[in-house]
């Protein structure tokens, strides 16, 4: 139906936003595991990086682009509305975090 093939062209949209808003490096390394399926260490190996590195453009990419969709301030809940944002037990009893 066209009101499908719309929302699905819209979310396409801001995929791709948020991919062009990502970092160089973490923009490679998600699009080379996340689109192109590439095991870590061939993404590596490409990008002449350690697999450990790897990780953490994926996390920090995967963070970024969720942040952009989702407004960085809470997680989507199954239904589609947005769920509380994500605390840790810390927060939960009112407790200052310390880093």
């Amino acid at each position: 139906c066209p009101e499908r093939w719309t929302d699905g062209h819209q979310a396409l949209r801001r995929l791709v936003e948020a991919l062009d808003a990502l970092p160089d490096r973490c923009r490679e390394v998600v699009w080379l595991r996340r689109v192109e399926g590439l095991p870590q260490q061939e993404g590596a190996r490409r990008l002449g990086i350690s697999g450990r590195t790897v990780e953490k453009h994926l996390a920090k990419g995967m963070r970024l682009i969720a942040d952009h969709l989702y407004g960085g301030d809470a997680v989507p809940a199954l239904d589609g509305h947005r769920a509380r944002p994500i605390m840790d037990e810390d927060d939960a009893h009112g407790r200052q975090q310390t880093d």
